[in-house]
């Protein structure tokens, strides 16, 4: 019976063993179900994230350029209004005012006008200096001279 009892006892201690492990064996393979259950929802969660930082991204993105767009097109017609104070054509100072970099102060399309109003000064002073002088005019020669002053005299009313 001793013999009959160890192998009972160990057939016994085999299936609790079994049962042990099995049970064991289940408890890990839950765990790993409910610790990739985990690892999915958090991988989703950071993918909601990151789509997430993605749209703010590009929203940024587009109110950056937005923004540099309405800036370019205030500088322009900063631009455009300065060249056309200081005498420029519209077409002139439309295609300038596309062309100048940023960051021109104003104070530079001011002192742009000062000069060119100097210099069309200097210009048209230059201008009359070649001028003739002026004279008191020249008196009527001959016959013409002559007839002319009759027909004067006669509408005025007095005899030659």
């Amino acid at each position: 019976m001793d013999e009959k009892m160890r192998e009972t006892a160990a057939e016994e201690l085999e299936t609790a063993e079994d049962k042990t492990v099995t049970e064991l064996k289940n408890l890990l393979s839950r765990k790993n179900a409910e610790a990739a259950a985990y690892k999915k929802r958090l991988h989703e969660k950071m993918n909601e994230q990151e789509r997430n930082e993605a749209e703010r991204q590009e929203e940024m993105e587009s109110l950056r350029k937005e923004n540099e767009l309405y800036r370019k097109r205030d500088r322009e017609a900063t631009y455009r209004a300065a060249l056309l104070d200081a005498g420029f054509g519209k077409d002139a100072a439309e295609a300038l005012s596309k062309s100048l970099p940023e960051g021109i102060p104003p104070e530079f399309f001011a002192e742009q006008k000062r000069f060119l109003e100097k210099r069309e000064n200097e210009i048209r002073g230059e201008f009359l200096k070649g001028q003739p002088g002026l004279t008191r005019g020249s008196t009527p020669s001959g016959d013409l001279a002559a007839r002319e002053t009759e027909l004067l005299r006669k509408a005025a009313g007095l005899r030659s």
